[in-house]
């Protein structure tokens, strides 16, 4: 049937399906349904329509290659690699609170009785620990035995293992629609299907937001999804008859015990009979106590102090006097911001005393080490292993300092009050927001609050934004301030004298307040601008009129849209190109109405390898938050060494990767 499906050009009615095979359009249907859940292993799955019929779509593998897969004759078996295919296993033990055949496992993972065996062998060679045990019972089946408490950190820290926050958080705000299926959210789907694991909880959400509002302060995403996995997971298992009879974790503050107390009696009301054990809720309480929080200047440190012992502190002291010493610096921390630093170290602390897992976001490497980032983790772990025994992740220690540096610039001097700036760069925003950055690292006394594309630049504007000097690359006339005219490439020492000299000139002026940013870009835009970032191939030598027709019909599509694409190309052209001619790279961009979003690639030339285009196309009219991310990566491309070399040498899952961590912080 799978065969016929992949072979058909088209879709194929049950009607079909069943008058080939001579058999029910219910038996159709069920198997159907097999033949869904074997290709969501494979990257691929069945796309239903009523009245439309039926057909394959592939999204993680080739088509060919299911064919040649299918013809093999023991094809329905090991659709996973064995490293995936065990942590499944795991989970699905450790979900259950019963015996399971191997048959079963072997049904529902698609792989033979003697790889589940396998399996469980390597499984029970991993886990190896004391408090977990995988026990065999001929003619029963397989289960895990051993501390409900750990069983429920190890189910959440596997399942962090093998399915990234990425594929995890969006799940948990029901974003399923608006992402583009891959095979990590398929086969995240299809465990969560045959765990039965319930989806949309509304009572549990409910709960959640009962704490947010009974503590004062929201959780982090992160948080908030490991705590709505662990409360699902906790309603299910007691359901199935397993509880935390003792639990000890002494730090449980009374706030959190009867706030832990009170959601699961809310959960639990129609399920428990009698007193809920008190290592429930012990254990819940200490979750919440050490989730990490969204915003640290709502917290009410009162909360926690029982958290905060002398040792806790010490370990502060001697963070803070260490980091000084390598910073050459003698950093002072007001009473509540050291409190809030003991808090996250305590809550570390309790959290890997106790194996509870957590999502932290994927900050990726520091492109810079002028706050000694390597010697300070180096240091950090030392101190927590000599003195709590513990072994802190790479990211645990990186939220550590990256609060840390949070907090001592926050409690810096406020800086001497700087002259407003506006930059001005006609050849495009791209380069203009290049020089802002430049300008705004190397030349003191400036404060640069936009840098802009416009020709026109008029008085009443400047007088909003109480601009006191521009700096701009073309002449600008018709106002009442100094204007610096410089010219690429830059002379830095000549701006600095410039700016030097009109210094004193410039009247004090009056404060003014900041310039209100527009709305934050947005997880959605940068992920789309990721995915839809393209390699355009063309035959011919490079010429740019060929290239902006072309280019404008594969982004638009024939008709007036692509006319009009066109059209704005050549006229941003007209007013002059942009190209970096060290590196062998032109930049063909403009506002355009005929596309809805930003669009981004390069074009790439068969006849000369060594010519490409880095185009860039914004929606006119152009939201500010769009307009930043693509200048964002002009920027990145004169400023990442790693990503200019992506771009120069056309390999498109190298740009890909590293626009991941350019915009690692949206994401």
């Amino acid at each position: 049937m799978l065969r016929l499906l992949l072979l058909n050009e088209g879709s194929l009615l049950i009607d079909d399906l069943a008058g080939t095979f001579s058999i029910g359009r219910r038996t159709v249907s069920r198997d159907l349904d097999v033949l869904d859940k074997w290709l969501s292993l494979k990257g691929a799955r069945l796309e239903r329509k009523q009245n439309h019929g039926i057909q394959v779509l592939c999204f993680g593998t080739d088509p060919a290659d299911l064919i040649e897969l299918i013809n093999k004759p023991d094809s329905y078996l090991e659709s996973l690699p064995p490293f995936k295919r065990q942590k499944l296993i795991l989970l699905y033990l450790l979900f259950n609170n019963r015996e399971i055949k191997i048959s079963h496992m072997a049904n529902t993972f698609f792989i033979s009785d003697t790889s589940v065996w396998n399996d469980l062998n390597q499984i029970e060679k991993s886990i190896g620990d004391k408090d977990i045990a995988l026990e065999r019972m001929k003619g029963v089946g397989i289960r895990l035995r051993g501390s409900e408490s750990y069983i429920r950190m190890k189910f959440l820290s596997t399942m962090m293992e093998v399915f990234s926050s990425r594929t995890i958080i969006p799940h948990l705000y029901s974003l399923k629609e608006s992402r583009e299926s891959t095979l990590e959210i398929n086969q995240f789907n299809m465990l969560m299907e045959r765990l039965r694991f319930p989806v949309g909880n509304s009572a549990v959400q409910k709960q959640i937001r009962r704490a947010v509002s009974a503590l004062g302060y929201s959780f982090t995403m992160s948080g908030e999804a490991l705590l709505y996995f662990y409360l699902q997971l906790t309603l299910h298992r007691i359901k199935a008859g397993a509880m935390i009879v003792r639990y000890n974790s002494f730090r449980c503050t009374p706030l959190f015990f009867n706030l832990a107390q009170d959601i699961l009696s809310d959960l639990l009301e129609r399920v428990f009979s009698g007193a809920i054990p008190e290592g429930e809720i012990a254990q819940l309480g200490m979750i919440l106590q050490v989730l990490e929080i969204g915003d640290l200047k709502s917290v009410r440190i009162s909360n926690f102090e029982s958290m905060i012992d002398d040792e806790i502190r010490d370990l502060t002291a001697r963070m803070i006097e260490r980091f000084g010493e390598l910073d050459k610096q003698l950093y002072y921390l007001n009473h509540h911001m050291e409190e809030v630093l003991n808090l996250s170290l305590a809550s570390l602390v309790i959290r890997l005393e106790n194996g509870v897992p957590y999502w932290h976001g994927d900050w990726g490497s520091s492109s810079s080490e002028e706050w000694r980032r390597g010697e300070k983790e180096e240091y950090l772990s030392s101190l927590l292993k000599e003195r709590c025994g513990l072994d802190p992740s790479g990211r645990d220690l990186e939220y550590i300092l990256i609060l840390f540096q949070s907090l001592i610039i926050s409690e810096s001097e406020v800086p001497p009050r700087r002259i407003r700036c506006l930059v001005c760069c006609f050849e495009g925003i791209g380069l203009a927001s290049y020089l802002q950055s430049v300008l705004q690292r190397e030349i003191k006394g400036i404060n640069i609050i936009e840098a802009t594309a416009v020709f026109k630049i008029r008085q009443e504007y400047i007088d909003e934004k109480g601009i006191e000097l521009i700096i701009s690359t073309f002449p600008i006339s018709d106002i009442n301030i100094p204007v610096i005219d410089i010219s690429l490439p830059l002379n830095k020492e000549k701006i600095k004298k410039e700016v030097a000299s009109l210094l004193p000139l410039l009247a004090p002026g009056r404060d003014f307040e900041p310039v209100i940013a527009g709305e934050e870009v947005s997880f959605q835009e940068v992920l789309n601008l990721i995915q839809n970032f393209m390699m355009y191939r063309l035959a011919e030598a490079p010429d740019i009129d060929r290239v902006i027709s072309s280019l404008s019909a594969e982004l638009t599509g024939t008709g007036k849209k692509a006319k009009k694409l066109e059209k704005d190309f050549r006229r941003r052209e007209d007013l002059g190109t942009l190209e970096f001619e060290d590196y062998g790279i032109r930049v063909l961009h403009c506002r355009s109405a005929a596309v809805d979003g930003p669009k981004a690639g390069v074009v790439d030339f068969e006849a000369d390898d060594r010519a490409r285009i880095l185009f860039m196309v914004a929606p006119d009219p152009c939201p500010e938050q769009i307009r930043k991310l693509l200048s964002v990566i002009t920027i990145s491309f004169l400023e990442n060494s790693s990503f200019r070399r992506s771009i120069i040498s056309g390999a498109l899952k190298d740009i890909r990767k590293n626009l991941m961590d350019i915009f690692k912080d949206v994401l």
